[in-house]
């Protein structure tokens, strides 16, 4: 899945807009990420971790802009509330 994301954006706005995009029901699961950036090719190295807060979801951008990154792996999962 492809999704752009505002450099604005909440952690509950993002939460939203995977899940409606994916037809989760936001209101009936917890969800959480975690996330995992390429920034190195060689050799390979990657920045992995969860976005528990706002402040690591602006990290997470804030890397993907200083790396120049074409792209962020989102991994989710969820649990009934």
């Amino acid at each position: 899945m492809i999704l752009s994301a505002s450099l604005e954006m909440s952690l509950v706005k993002l939460i939203q807009v995977i899940c409606e995009e994916i037809e989760w029901n936001y209101n009936d699961i917890e969800v959480d990420f975690t996330w995992r950036m390429l920034t190195k090719e060689c050799p390979v190295h990657y920045v992995v971790m969860l976005i528990s807060c706002y402040l690591n979801l602006k990290y997470m951008l804030g890397l993907f802009v200083q790396y120049g990154s074409r792209y962020i792996e989102l991994y989710l999962n969820s649990q009934p509330k």
